[in-house]
């Protein structure tokens, strides 16, 4: 206006800005509504890899490792210590406890109100646990008040850490509420309490992603600025959203489900380090009441994968040791088993199944025509449970193997797929260590890993409510299997030997095949040497089988797809359980299902070979040719 009245703008100019502005507009279809955006995929837009890659990137580049005594950071050799979740804030474990949980089991302890709690006994509570991951939620920006900090949680960190217990402290939110802070084993900062944040400590802590972060700001007398740790990742990592979107393999295991191929099915699949699929579908039965599946914490029967993730294991690591020869009779090592058929016998036919023994022996048969094998209730001459409702005769597993120990073996040393080969070099195995052979992989492998979701006899260690029911059995066991071995020899040894008896999850699972996919090492710890896994692992003498472990078999029949190389080794489970890894595409895939509720009998699972239609779907979404 002060323009046009002083001369130096005429109305026609601005008429015609005016004009040429609104003709910009109506060029670019401004004035138009826009049109609502579609909802039907909204979820799916909203967490679109594009989107999330960036949060994500961010979030990595942020969360700050500011003090790592002793090198607590990242937690390793999980065997040595018993982890507590401790968090405070909310009434409810945040997500950074389930991130936290696909890591290594833990239990856990959520502090949501000071105002009444009794400070002695909850300390009194954690000291039978080694390390206490700290989560503190719920802070402020306020200085006057603390930034939230409450002085109880102070006492109590104060306490702890007088025990003498690893506090790993994690603070989600403001950088200057860290001056209340400084005394535990380790801190670290996440700045806020996205979902992402929590993703990431998570994977800081157990040492699947560097913590590379800088604190920004100066807290006085507390921690550095500008100081970052080299701590170099030694474990897969859980992506919060993977790359891949896995739509062929979720259409395919929810049509299994959908057409009672299976009532659950949990797939964990590791692909150049990163656990980029850890789903489950379905639930413990065809009953929608029951509780759904999970791949983390849920345990399957895994049926024949005993034969590689217990006794293999164990006998590769004999063998490493120089206590287990692949050549020598065991006779030789066990002396009383010399007037014995299997003296004979090497370590080496037995793991390539040319020991000449048959798949089976008719052992149930024979004990289902006794009269006194099995009982209906806890006697004092029946002890071996063998379901909820039915017991084995306490003397018989030692029949068993009696029976086992003198059957002679077929002098021809053809390739015949056996159980009862793997049932004797678990006895071999345990003669040789003085120990169990359970106990044996247990205390070598599975708890020094974290693998605390790998057992045997589930169901006499309160873990039923964990175990994905099997196959309801009507005909000696007289109940549906929940925690109790399906196979029936393994069962009539008294619930685990050589060849059947372990319990697992698909993760745990996963976690053990990548150590060997790394030439043994796990957690910058080495469990097997990379001559022994080849050893074991290659191809033997053409018989399409390494040692102990499957090998791909050519042509169409073959349980794996042709992208598979063929370092590739692995098993598979009658109960519809598989696992193969291929070192050279750095690829792990772990199956299981309870295929056989409730009944056996039904083979779709088998005839339509679900399996290896897991795997291709799996290829190609990963993009493999």
């Amino acid at each position: 206006h002060q323009a046009v009245l002083e001369g130096r703008l005429t109305e026609a100019e601005i008429d015609e800005k005016v004009e040429r502005l609104f003709l910009l507009k109506a060029h670019f279809r401004l004035f138009e509504r826009p049109a609502p955006p579609p909802i039907e995929n909204l979820l799916s837009d909203l967490w679109a890899d594009s989107l999330l890659r960036p949060l994500r990137e961010a979030y990595s580049q942020a969360v700050t490792l500011l003090q790592n005594r002793q090198g607590v950071l990242p937690l390793g050799h999980l065997g040595q210590k018993k982890l507590l979740y401790v968090q405070i804030g909310y009434e409810r474990p945040a997500p950074f406890y389930r991130y936290l949980s696909q890591y290594a089991a833990m239990d856990a302890v959520v502090v949501s109100r000071w105002e009444g709690l009794n400070l002695d006994s909850l300390t009194q509570a954690l000291q039978d646990y080694s390390t206490l991951i700290v989560g503190v939620f719920g802070l402020n920006n306020s200085p006057r008040r603390g930034f939230g900090v409450r002085p109880r949680l102070l006492d109590l960190l104060c306490e702890v850490q007088a025990r003498q217990r690893e506090v790993i402290l994690c603070v989600f939110g403001n950088p200057y509420a860290l001056s209340f802070f400084g005394e535990e084993t380790a801190t670290l900062l996440a700045y806020q309490e996205d979902t992402l944040a929590q993703w990431k400590a998570a994977a800081v802590i157990f040492g699947a992603s560097p913590p590379v972060g800088r604190l920004p700001i100066p807290v006085p007398m507390r921690y550095p600025r500008f100081v970052t740790y080299d701590l170099t990742p030694y474990r897969p990592v859980y992506p919060y959203a993977g790359p891949y979107a896995f739509r062929k393999t979720d259409s395919l295991l929810q049509a299994a489900v959908r057409e009672r191929l299976t009532p659950s099915l949990a797939v964990t699949v590791i692909y150049r380090d990163t656990v980029v699929y850890n789903r489950s579908v379905g639930r413990f039965t065809y009953d929608p009441a029951s509780p759904a599946v999970s791949s983390t914490h849920s345990l399957y029967d895994v049926a024949s994968l005993t034969k590689v993730f217990v006794t293999t294991l164990a006998a590769m690591d004999l063998y490493e040791r120089g206590r287990l020869s692949l050549t020598q009779p065991l006779g030789e090592s066990v002396p009383a088993w010399r007037s014995f058929p299997l003296a004979t016998l090497t370590p080496y036919q037995l793991l390539t199944h040319t020991a000449g023994y048959p798949p089976v022996l008719p052992l149930l048969k024979e004990a289902l025509q006794e009269g006194t094998v099995f009982s209906d209730s806890l006697t004092a001459a029946h002890t071996w449970p063998l379901s909820r409702f039915r017991y084995l005769r306490t003397d018989y597993p030692r029949q068993v193997w009696q029976q086992i120990r003198q059957y002679i073996p077929s002098p021809t040393r053809k390739p015949v797929y056996s159980d009862i080969g793997f049932v004797v070099l678990g006895r071999y195995i345990e003669k040789l260590t003085g120990q169990a052979l359970e106990t044996y992989v247990m205390e070598r492998f599975y708890r020094p890993m974290g693998l605390y979701r790998m057992v045997f006899r589930p169901g006499l260690e309160c873990l039923d409510s964990l175990c994905v029911p099997t196959e309801v059995d009507t005909v000696w066991r007289k109940d549906t299997l929940r925690g109790y071995v399906h196979d029936p020899t393994a069962a009539l040894l008294g619930g685990s030997a050589g060849h059947a008896g372990l319990f697992a999850s698909a993760n745990d699972l996963a976690k053990l095949l990548w150590m060997l996919q790394r030439g043994g090492e796990y957690a910058g710890f080495c469990y097997l040497s990379p001559q022994t896994v080849r050893t074991f692992t290659r191809e033997v003498d053409r018989l399409g089988r390494g040692l102990g472990w499957d090998k791909p078999s050519p042509g169409k029949n073959s349980t794996v797809p042709p992208f598979f190389s063929s370092a590739t080794f692995g098993h598979l489970g009658f109960t519809g359980c598989a696992a193969w890894c291929d070192p050279e595409r750095q690829l792990v895939v772990v199956i299981l299902s309870n295929r056989v509720y409730p009944t056996s009998e039904d083979t779709r699972f088998v005839q339509q070979n679900l399996r290896r239609q897991i795997l291709e779907a799996i290829g190609q979404d990963l993009g493999l040719p």
